[in-house]
């Protein structure tokens, strides 16, 4: 039986195809979106999603799919899956509400479906040639606007999370089968 705080998150979980009457629903106010993988949540995650909520008065978050993190990443990735990504992003009580966002186009046909006032992006991802760019013009279609923050922990990602445990574990297995007389041989 799912406790009290369990039902708040799901009620902040929407399918993308319920997307449109969720925008319909929060008019007039001022709706923020950002996106993201968020494969391994960390802190840089949480900050970023903080400021983000700080650009307006509700805050939708779409995650990537599975599918679209396999294009980007890899084979390997995601590491959790997309229904537990969602739901750990939408227990962040600056979260307002989530989704996973359709594999292609994603982030365009959520502006499209969703009609933010405001799109919140890492700086570092995007160039001077932003305006230009199938986000910035589906805002301005919408009549929003784009607006870029740092990111938050720029010393800190999921592929360098997981890079960082696969080396440790590496050593640590290396280290297990060999002696330390063979260590020493092999560095020499």
């Amino acid at each position: 039986m799912p406790n009290h705080f369990q039902e708040k998150i799901a009620d902040k979980i929407v399918k993308f195809d319920d997307l449109s009457a969720l925008a319909k629903k929060l008019r007039p106010k001022r709706v923020v979106f950002t996106a993201g993988g968020f494969d391994l949540i960390h802190v840089g995650h949480t900050r970023y999603l903080a400021e983000s909520k700080a650009k307006g008065d509700i805050l939708v978050v779409g995650v990537s799919s599975n599918a679209e993190i396999k294009l980007l990443k890899g084979h390997d990735r995601p590491i959790v899956d997309e229904s537990a990504r969602v739901e750990m992003i939408a227990s962040l009580m600056v979260v307002d509400f989530v989704f996973i966002m359709p594999p292609l186009n994603a982030v365009v046909s959520s502006i499209v479906t969703l009609c933010p006032k405001v799109l919140v992006v890492p700086d570092d991802d995007w160039n001077t040639g932003y305006k230009d760019s199938p986000e910035a013009l589906a805002m301005d279609k919408c009549g929003g606007e784009v607006v870029m923050i740092p990111r938050q922990g720029p010393y800190i990602s999921s592929s360098g999370m997981i890079e960082k445990a696969a080396a440790v574990m590496i050593r640590t297995n290396f280290q297990r089968f060999f002696t330390p007389e063979m260590m020493k041989e092999l560095k020499g």
